[in-house]
Order: structure tokens, then sequence, then C-alpha cells
């Protein structure tokens, strides 16, 4: 049996930081006589002394409209009033009539590595990194694409199939992704019997830090955990394309739809070209995707790539000031 594990690049930092503002959040909220919480269900509204809950959601991708359901009707039940603070995008409050959710993604700077050095390169050795950790049927598809294109020997790339829940072997997960939903097409049965003995993938030496491997590719692919999902209200991008656009490189985020909208709209900067997949269905963005990667399209010169990954930077450098504050909380409270 293989332990389950889930994958957060730099944990240590990340947690460590949100420890720090926790704290500070606990003590806000009981000097208020409002209840603190991380991630709870619904079930749990119950449990709470105090009518007044606020709610954070971080380093993942917020409730479904249909938990938040759930939630409003355990708050009308027991006499609450809860706020919903995350770290997705989304473009207006959610408000139901016992409780509110808002969008903070300034919380993202959580994963910013803004305090850390950047070193300066003159090139690049390797056309593209993607690093595919855990593992499901999609991500599954993009490991064999790269395989069936040829471009597994010019970039950085993993395939580890580690999963969030204990599984027998990662060739029961790899045939067991395979067998649900790829085996139809005969170019991915194909790749499937290729590369099955090749798994778990890795084609460079694992030194625990991938910033190296970021910093030495042109494009960084990066596999968002919830790109296939676009019927949700909000939108998550997570430390892994944190990671990229503080990096002087080519951000090709398989990303839920209006991902670089939501980018844009927050004053993060990335190659323009990129933002073309953006209005697509999820198989469209990724097929556009792969043909950038392929016939490497996009031209940027690396002053300009370290030009926006600094300013990038410089924002997530803001945003952390601000959101390691107490002050910054009072406005959350005081909507309780």
């Amino acid at each position: 049996m293989i332990p389950k594990h889930i994958d957060i690049f730099e944990i240590d930092q990340e947690v460590n930081r949100w420890k720090n503002i926790e704290t500070n959040l606990k003590v806000l909220c009981k000097q208020a006589n409002i209840a603190y919480a991380f991630k709870i269900q619904p079930s749990d509204i119950g449990s709470f002394v105090q009518d007044r809950i606020l709610l954070f959601y971080v380093f993942d991708l917020v409730y479904s409209k249909l938990l938040l359901e759930e939630f409003n009707q355990q708050c009308i039940q027991h006499n609450k009033k809860l706020v919903i603070v995350c770290d997705s995008f989304f473009n207006e409050p959610v408000e139901l009539s016992n409780l509110i959710v808002i969008s903070d993604p300034k919380l993202l700077s959580l994963c910013s590595g803004f305090d850390q050095s950047l070193p300066t390169v003159r090139s690049k050795s390797k056309l593209f990194n993607c690093f595919i950790h855990r593992a499901d049927p999609t991500r599954q598809s993009w490991f064999y694409f790269l395989y069936l294109n040829g471009l597994l020997d010019q970039g950085y790339a993993s395939y580890l199939l580690y999963q969030t829940h204990e599984i027998h072997s990662h060739l029961d997960l790899y045939d067991n992704n395979h067998n649900s939903e790829l085996n139809s097409l005969e170019k991915f049965r194909k790749a499937y019997k290729d590369l099955r003995n090749s798994v778990p993938y890795r084609n460079f030496e694992d030194n625990k830090n991938l910033n190296h491997l970021v910093l030495d590719s042109k494009y960084s692919l990066i596999l968002e955990t919830y790109a296939n999902i676009d019927d949700h209200y909000a939108t998550y991008i997570s430390e892994k394309t944190i990671r990229s656009l503080e990096h002087p490189c080519l951000d090709l985020i398989f990303g839920q739809h209006g991902t670089f909208k939501q980018l844009s709209d927050h004053n993060i900067v990335f190659n323009k070209k990129l933002a073309e997949v953006d209005d697509n269905s999820w198989i469209n963005r990724q097929q556009n995707i792969l043909k950038v990667l392929t016939k490497d399209t996009i031209d940027a010169s690396i002053e300009h790539m370290y030009e926006q990954c600094n300013h990038n930077r410089d924002l997530f450098g803001r945003w952390y000031r601000e959101i390691a504050s107490p002050k910054y909380y009072e406005k959350y409270i005081e909507l309780l």
C-alpha cells in the first residue's frame, strides 16, 4: 500500500505563513466574540457556540454553490451568520440569506517566493517544464500527448502518480486512469503500452526544489487541478501557477475557463498570446496549448520575461505584506 501524498510546492513556507496569520485571526475573532473556522463542512455549523462565524477556505477551489446552499440552510436552522473568505477568483460576492462568500486572491501570495533571490539566466537549455505529481485521467492524457508529440526529451517532465488517497501501487493508479477514460483512443492505447514500464516517470534529478528547472525552461506547462471544471462560479490557481508567474518563462496555464482574464483583472502580467486559449472548452484549451508547445510559436526575450516576472513578484510581495497585517482582516470581522 502506497501512502497518500498531497503535493504542495514548498509547503513549509506556505503553511508557516498561514499559521502566523491564523494566530492573529483567532485573536481578532475572540475579541469580537466571533467563531473562527477553516475548511469546515455544513454539518459543523451547529457545533459553534457563537452565532457569527468567520470561515477561511484557502489553498483550494472554494465550495460549490450546492454546498453553499447547505451551509445557508444550516445557518438558518441554528440561527448563525457566516462569512466565507477564499483565495479563489470570482467577480462578485456570493450572498445568501445567512452567508456571504468573498473572493480575496491576495491570499494567493502565501505561495509566493517574492522574498527569495531570483538568479539571472542568459539562455534556456530546455523548451519546457511540466511537473505532474498527482494523477487523474486528464493529467495522464497530457503525459500521453507529451510522449506522442516527441516532447518528453525536450523538457523537464515528470508523472509521479501521487494521490490524495492511499493506492495499492502506482501501476494500479496508472491502469485505472487509463481504463476509466482514455482507453477508447488508439493513440492513447499506444502511449499507455509504451510508457507503462516507465512510470512513475521523471527525466531529471530529484533534489526537492524545482526552481532551477523552471529558470532553465522557456515554457512552463502548468496543469491546474480544476482545469476541466468550467461550470463553477469561481476560478482557482495553485502554487504551481504562482511559482511560474514569478519566474522568467512563458506560462502555459491549463486552467479553468477565464483564468487569464482573472489574472489580468488583478494586474498579474503574462505574455498576451497565452490568453488566446481562455474562452475555449477545456479540450480545445488543451489542444491549443499543445500546439503552442509543439510548434514553439511564441517569441519572447529573456529580458522581457524578467520584466514580467519581476512585476509579478513585486505585486505578490505587496499583497503578502497587506495580508500579513492583522488590520487587514478587520473588514471581514465588521461584516459579521
